[in-house]
């Protein structure tokens, strides 16, 4: 049951902010790529209670000492495949409707 309702609630709270990308780029006359540049930093900012709550519970290891150049390469694409997605995310909406996107 608690899978179930984390997953309602993941398309739920993605079905309104597609909606809600489409709504502010047709509001505000912008493309993507102007929209996620405003939309990036508040989120970065609210982000900053949440993670910092995080780590207060967790104990995080030291263990960046011992990555190696492969490993940082791999957490460095994954940033860059999420800001990818973001992208994609922000023109398909705004070139179509947020209806297009989960297809």
């Amino acid at each position: 049951m608690p899978g179930i309702t984390c997953a309602l609630l993941g398309v739920i709270v993605t079905s309104v902010y597609q909606v809600w990308v489409g709504m502010k780029q047709q509001e505000l006359d912008v493309d993507a790529l102007q929209l996620l540049f405003y939309q990036a930093p508040i989120s970065s900012f609210l982000m900053i209670l949440p993670i910092s709550l995080s780590t207060s519970f967790d104990k995080i290891p030291n263990i960046w000492i011992s990555w190696s150049v492969l490993d940082w390469a791999i957490v460095f694409l994954s940033g860059v495949f999420a800001w990818l997605v973001n992208i994609s995310i922000y023109w398909i909406i705004g070139n179509t409707s947020p209806v297009t996107y989960p297809f």
